[in-house]
């Protein structure tokens, strides 16, 4: 901790480096009941460099609710500060969001039931509720238009409106404009797109994080102690188009030679499209 009071968790350039520390960043999520949609949207939300950076920086200890503080009561800007301040600082093994979920039921009891919902859905309530609380301006973001020369010059206005309205990094990071069929409304912001599956075999490039038991020797204890480390595998499966996830674990787990319930974590990636797929453990970095 400085002496003014701020300390430095990560920078963006080292988030996106391969050479960041072993472990940073790589903390298990504690699943509160059916809320696994809850901690997939967060593991994504929170290792996008700009929210982590944008969140962090200059950070003041006063800004971080302790234990001791009624986190009933606190924001829900402060609430997820707190939550990447856990997930980074390379201190915890697990962090539990459930603060955050309290905070949350405020604004939709629905979608914090401790039920199963729509992950896509909740993406995008979270987003809608960390821009209003963090935005600089008040009233109404949309932006009556005269008659312009061209569409380019109107969407560079009405966009240039919604940043200079909101004006945080959430919404510059993680939001885009895009042209609309409704007459009213020519052009209206977005924060995700559904994309086809093209109807070709899709070959995936998979980076499969797997629970493996190793031994830790201690100088003091010649028996030395059985740990559940992490080690990881890249390999490449084809997954046939409109077919089940299960399926793609169902590959990882015949290439590997394992049991689909070590699987803990697939990333998959082709060319420009990017998705994660979040599969929990009972168990992760503990002592067994």
């Amino acid at each position: 901790m400085a002496g003014d009071g701020r300390e430095r968790i990560i920078s963006e350039k080292e988030i996106e480096s391969k050479s960041a520390p072993l472990g940073l960043g790589h903390v298990g999520i504690v699943n509160n009941s059916n809320m696994c949609f809850f901690n997939s949207m967060l593991q994504i939300i929170s290792h996008i460099p700009q929210i982590v950076v944008g969140f962090l920086q200059n950070l003041n200890s006063t800004d971080i609710p302790s234990d001791t503080d009624n986190r009933h009561e606190n924001d829900i800007v402060s609430e997820y500060r707190r939550f990447l301040y856990d997930l980074w600082n390379n201190r915890l093994r697990t962090v539990n969001p459930q603060a955050l979920v309290v905070c949350m039921k405020n604004e939709s009891r629905i979608l914090c039931d401790y039920e199963q919902h729509d992950c896509a859905e909740f993406y995008t309530l979270f987003l809608q509720l960390l821009i209003k609380e963090l935005a600089s301006s008040s009233g109404d973001p949309k932006v009556i238009l005269n008659q312009l020369s061209s569409s380019e010059t109107t969407a560079e206005v009405v966009w240039n409106h919604c940043n200079s309205f909101y004006n945080n990094f959430v919404f510059s990071s993680l939001y885009g404009l895009r042209s609309s069929s409704c007459a009213s409304m020519p052009y209206e912001t977005f924060n995700c797109l559904t994309l086809p599956v093209p109807e070709v075999d899709i070959h995936v490039k998979v980076n499969v994080f797997i629970s493996v038991p190793c031994i830790f020797a201690t100088e003091q204890k010649k028996e030395g102690l059985k740990y559940k480390e992490i080690a990881q595998k890249s390999v490449v499966c084809i997954l046939e188009p409109q077919s089940m996830c299960e399926n793609l674990y169902d590959q990882m787990a015949e290439t590997l030679n394992k049991s689909k319930t070590e699987i803990d974590l697939i990333l998959c990636c082709r060319e420009s499209a990017r998705f994660a797929i979040l599969r929990s453990t009972n168990a992760r970095f503990e002592p067994h």
